[in-house]
């Protein structure tokens, strides 16, 4: 594992509730999303990294379908 620190910061009650139970319904965590912030904000991961990977998914879809589609007109 990388080499790590603790950081600390005050955050409103409610709102820490609320985002760590946004984090898990995204099937991530507060720690997780708070890192991949961080390096976003510091470009060192693409900002659109989810919309990038839904477009790369909806071409394979794409394909799949229009591979089906020419086995099925011959």
């Amino acid at each position: 594992m990388a080499d790590t620190t603790l950081a600390t910061f005050r955050v409103d009650k409610d709102t820490w509730k609320e985002f760590k139970q946004w984090a898990s319904d995204r099937g991530s965590n507060a720690s997780t999303e708070l890192n991949q912030f961080i390096l976003r904000s510091l470009r060192r991961i693409d900002n659109n990294l989810d919309t990038n990977i839904d477009s790369r998914d909806n071409r394979i879809l794409e394909w799949q379908y229009d591979s089906q589609l020419k086995k099925w007109v011959k």
